[in-house]
This record gives C-alpha cells, sequence and structure tokens, in this order.
C-alpha cells in the first residue's frame, strides 16, 4: 500500500510540473504588435541588405556603404517616425570606443548603437517596453571589412528555403 501511495503522488507531482499555465497578455501591446505592417518590416530589411556589408570593421564614412551608412539610415527612420509621433519620440547614436583586442578588432573603433526612446501620454504609467534589433554582421573571416555581407537575401520565386 506504502508504495502505491508514493507512486499516486508521484504520479501528481509529475502531472501537476507539466500543466499548462495561463498567459494574459496585455490588450495594448497585442494592439501594437497588430500594427506592425510586414510590407514595411520587408522593406526595411531590404534596404539594411542595399549597404552591401554591415560589418563592424566595414566603413563608417561611405553615405551609401558600411555600417556607418546603415546606422545613419536606421536613425533617419526613427527621425521619420518622431514626425509621425509629435515628437514624443526621440533618437540618437550612442557611442563607446572599443580598442583593438588582437582577435576581432585590429584597430581603434568607434561603435554606435542607434537608440530610440518613445515618450507615453500617461505621466502615472511606469512600464517600459524594450525593442530591441541588430544592425551588424560579418562574414565567416571577422576581420573581413570590405567584401558583401548582407545579413539576408531575398528568395526567389523557385528557391528552396533549407
Amino acid at each position: 500500500m506504502k508504495n502505491l501511495s508514493l507512486l499516486l503522488l508521484s504520479v501528481l507531482i509529475f502531472s501537476c510540473s507539466f500543466s499548462q499555465s495561463i498567459i494574459t497578455k496585455d490588450p495594448e501591446i497585442e494592439k501594437m504588435v497588430s500594427e506592425v505592417n510586414a510590407d514595411s518590416l520587408k522593406s526595411y530589411i531590404t534596404r539594411l541588405v542595399s549597404f552591401g556589408t554591415r560589418n563592424t570593421l566595414s566603413t563608417q564614412k561611405d553615405p551609401n556603404r558600411g555600417i556607418g551608412a546603415a546606422r545613419i539610415w536606421v536613425l533617419n527612420k526613427f527621425n521619420e517616425f518622431s514626425k509621425q509621433a509629435g515628437g514624443k519620440l526621440s533618437a540618437f547614436i550612442d557611442t563607446t570606443t572599443l580598442q583593438p583586442d588582437g582577435r576581432r578588432v585590429d584597430s581603434v573603433l568607434l561603435l554606435g548603437n542607434v537608440v530610440a526612446r518613445l515618450k507615453g501620454s500617461n505621466p502615472n504609467d511606469d512600464r517600459i517596453f524594450i525593442i530591441s534589433g541588430h544592425l551588424d554582421n560579418m562574414r565567416t573571416n571577422v576581420m573581413d571589412r570590405v567584401n558583401d555581407a548582407p545579413g539576408a537575401k531575398e528568395k526567389k520565386p523557385n528557391e528552396q528555403r533549407h
């Protein structure tokens, strides 16, 4: 009888550990997510691919190619959004200087992350929503700052994904 009780108790504990969790979704966040336009996202990715490479070591001075051009494009895109948000959104490039490490970085490098902050309209709402994206990419050779590393590619009509 003792073994049967122990077995039943074990089954009960095991089944409770795999019980379903109920997730309550915030309706405001659900509304925001539903307003995301897939075509807009695709056009942003296509634009980022057009910079050829976004390797961290790539050029920061060319207005049409490299991480610097991509970073400025993202900043300008956020500034467009700011106009649509009535100035509640502010954007800037947060920079830091990275010293050579002999492995991934071979010269002093100015790193920059585009940051945007959108203030809410309710002064009593202290929630913070963080949305993050990764702008840079690399080739197999992390020191290759010249060759294309687009980070994405267009799927051709007859091409299969792996």
